[in-house]
């Protein structure tokens, strides 16, 4: 009877393990989004710099506010691709997390194997296991996202 407590407690950890990671595969696509927008602007802006360059060429009056506009795009396109490398790291991260809950995933399953009489500390153990698995996850998930949108943030009013 204990053994089997062991494995639906196991598989029911497994299950949440499978729904985190669903989780985590939607955020990395929303951030895979989210890297190829920034792009396009990126592409959109350094084309806008390309057309106030071969403006500056032609028109010796709008000298003055074309060189500014080019600094300003200059600077635009500087910060979206800082934000572009945040949003890279944060997929990474993701990337990683996923892997952690493979490993755990993996851990679960030589846990139900190896599981008999200890099914108390086996218990304890998948759970501290999938629990700071999980808490790494979302910690550096969270850190990366927030980093990504603090930096496109900050460039609107830089």
């Amino acid at each position: 009877m204990k053994k089997l407590n062991i494995l639906s407690s196991l598989m029911i950890f497994a299950g949440l393990g499978v729904a985190h990671a669903s989780l985590l595969d939607a955020t990395s696509n929303k951030l895979e989004t989210t890297s190829q927008t920034i792009s396009a602007t990126k592409d959109a802006v350094d084309s806008t710099k390309n057309a106030t360059d071969a403006l500056n060429n032609l028109s010796s009056v709008a000298t003055g506010s074309a060189a500014t506009s080019t600094s300003t795009l200059e600077k635009a396109s500087s910060t979206l691709n800082s934000a572009k490398q945040t949003v890279d790291s944060a997929k990474d991260t993701l990337n990683s997390a996923q892997s952690n809950l493979n490993a755990v995933g993996s851990l679960t399953d030589t846990v139900t194997n190896a599981a008999s009489g200890s099914s108390d500390i086996l218990n304890s153990a998948t759970d501290a296991a999938v629990t700071a698995a999980k808490q790494k996850a979302e910690e550096e998930a969270k850190k990366k996202a927030a980093e990504a949108a603090t930096n496109a943030v900050g460039s609107l009013f830089n």
